[in-house]
């Protein structure tokens, strides 16, 4: 018995050397990445700055042909999008700061929605918004954020066209956001490594928008899942603890 013992005891501290020694190595990579991407986004924004001010010159001397005007947009579109790039950078090398408190959870998700609709590429895109809510502590803007990225990915898994659909749910302690979107659905493979810095299945995208959701809601005290097959769609569950205390909300 005694010996039985002590080879559980070793087992368990076995698991918890392991849990400590992946941590570590989370830790370490965490910082490396901070370290990386701070100097990137120093280098990329003073040349980016020269850029846009280069495109702002050159377009106010170009003919004012729509041809000519198109390519403008193009370029000032392109530095647009690598400043976005910068910025989700560094939201995933610093640590977070805000400021939580009691808001509703609705009118964030419509503001998120919207800036979905407002982009020309998702125009084949419904949003259809339940018309439950919520009062969850939250910072605005870094839930605004989050939400952002979950739409604009479920978005892009349809290739812009086709219905996303959001409901708000309840109990007396926790809040449940679910997005459902028409997607063709992700694997087990691909479920395995979504939340990692960089992956991505698309030819042209980033990466980062899922781990900046995960890492943003796990700053609200969340959880962020993932549920989908192959060919049956995708939903995304974001579970926030809820504001029990109504009177506190004015």
């Amino acid at each position: 018995a005694l010996t039985l013992l002590a080879l559980w005891s070793s087992a368990i501290l076995l698991v918890q050397f392991k849990r400590t020694d992946a941590r570590l190595r989370e830790q370490e990579d965490a910082a490396r990445f901070g370290e990386m991407a701070l100097v990137i986004a120093h280098e990329l924004r003073n040349a980016l700055a020269g850029i846009r001010t280069a495109v702002d010159v050159f377009g106010a001397k170009l003919a004012q042909s729509e041809r000519d005007q198109a390519v403008r947009r193009e370029m000032a579109n392109r530095v647009e999008s690598m400043e976005h790039f910068i910025a989700d950078m560094l939201m995933l090398s610093r640590p977070m700061q805000s400021r939580l408190s009691p808001h509703s959870l609705a009118p964030v998700v419509q503001r998120a929605a919207a800036s979905l609709k407002s982009d020309p590429q998702f125009s084949g895109i419904s949003v259809d918004i339940g018309a439950a809510d919520a009062i969850v502590p939250m910072d605005e803007a870094l839930m605004e954020s989050a939400l952002r990225h979950l739409l604009f990915n479920a978005a892009q898994a349809m290739n812009g066209a086709g219905a996303i659909d959001l409901a708000i749910e309840h109990s007396e302690k926790t809040c449940r956001l679910t997005i459902r979107d028409q997607g063709p659905g992700i694997g087990a493979d691909v479920r395995a490594k979504i939340f990692e810095r960089f992956f991505t299945t698309r030819s042209h995208g980033r990466g980062l928008g899922l781990p900046i959701a995960k890492r943003a809601i796990d700053h609200h005290g969340g959880s962020l899942e993932i549920e989908s097959e192959p060919g049956a769609g995708t939903t995304v569950i974001v579970t926030l603890p809820r504001m029990v205390d109504m009177s506190a909300v004015i």
